[in-house]
C-alpha cells in the first residue's frame, strides 16, 4: 500500500513540511448514500439499512458507530460484515442500537456513507381500568366484581415527544400485582393486538388498595432484540360491595 510522503523543503530560511497524498490512498474515499427505516422505532428494533456506496464493484462493507462525544471515533460494530452488489448498492437488517443519539454509517475500502443519527422512541405502557359497575369510574373497582384492565403499549403521552412507540402485534404482556414493596406476582398473561393493546379481566376479593403494573416481555422475534419493559405502578381503589 502506498503511503503519504512527507517532504522537508527549506524555503527562505524556513522549514516547510509538504504532505503528498499518494494515489490510491485508502483514507480518501468517495461518499455514499444511506437510508434507514422505519423512521419510528425503539431501541433494539430490526432496522433496514439501504443505499449505495460511492463506488461501483462488489465490496465488503462494515457497519460503524459513533457516540458523537468529544474525542469519540468511528468504531466497527463487532461481528458485522456483508457485501454490496456489483453496482455498489446494499440492503441489510440490523437491530437499532441500545442507546440514544448515536450515529451509524457504512464503510468499505472505497467509500463511506454519511452518518445516520438514531432518535428512538421510548417503550411505554399505560393501564386503564373499567369497573363494569355504573357510577364507579377512574382507577376504582368493586370487591368481588370482575373488572377489565386495558394495557396500551403504544400510547401517545401528553408532553412526551418520545411517544408513541410503534405497536408490536403478538408481544407477550403480563399483568402483575404487587405483593410486597419489591415483589410482583403475575396474575394474568396475554398478547397484544395489531394496535399494541391487550385486555385482561380480573377480580379482587376484598376492599382496600391494590397496585398493578404491566410487564412487556422480551421481543426477540423476526430479527428484533427489544428488551422487556415494565409500566409504572398503577394504584387502584377497591370499594366494598354494596348490599
Amino acid at each position: 500500500m502506498q503511503r503519504a510522503v512527507a517532504a522537508w523543503i527549506p524555503v527562505l530560511g524556513l522549514l516547510l513540511v509538504v504532505v503528498v497524498s499518494a494515489p490510491g490512498n485508502s483514507e480518501v474515499r468517495r461518499v455514499g448514500s444511506l437510508e434507514v427505516t422505519p423512521k419510528i422505532f425503539v431501541n433494539g428494533q430490526k432496522m433496514t439499512f439501504s443505499g449505495r456506496m460511492g463506488a461501483s464493484g462488489r465490496q465488503q462493507i462494515r457497519l460503524q458507530y459513533n457516540f458523537g462525544r468529544p474525542g469519540d471515533a468511528w468504531t466497527d460494530v463487532d461481528g458485522f460484515r456483508t457485501f454490496t452488489s456489483s453496482s455498489g448498492s446494499f440492503s441489510f437488517t440490523h437491530p437499532a442500537p441500545a442507546a440514544f443519539n448515536i450515529k451509524y454509517r457504512v464503510v468499505s475500502s472505497k467509500a463511506v456513507t454519511s452518518g445516520y443519527l438514531f432518535t428512538p422512541k421510548s417503550q411505554e405502557a399505560i393501564l386503564t381500568f373499567d369497573s363494569g359497575v355504573p357510577g364507579v369510574t377512574g382507577n376504582t373497582v368493586v370487591a368481588g366484581e370482575p373488572f377489565d384492565v386495558t394495557v396500551d403499549t403504544a400510547p401517545k403521552v401528553p408532553f412526551r415527544p418520545d411517544t408513541p412507540p410503534p405497536a408490536f402485534e403478538g408481544r407477550k404482556v403480563e399483568l402483575q400485582q404487587r405483593v410486597k414493596v419489591d415483589q410482583w406476582m403475575t396474575v394474568a398473561t396475554s398478547s397484544t393486538n395489531a394496535a399494541g393493546t391487550v385486555r385482561f379481566r380480573f377480580t379482587l376479593p376484598t376492599a382496600g388498595e391494590a397496585v398493578f403494573r404491566a410487564r412487556q416481555d422480551d421481543y426477540f422475534t423476526d430479527g428484533n432484540k427489544i428488551g422487556w419493559f415494565p409500566s409504572f405502578p398503577t394504584y387502584v381503589r377497591v370499594e366494598p360491595k354494596g348490599p
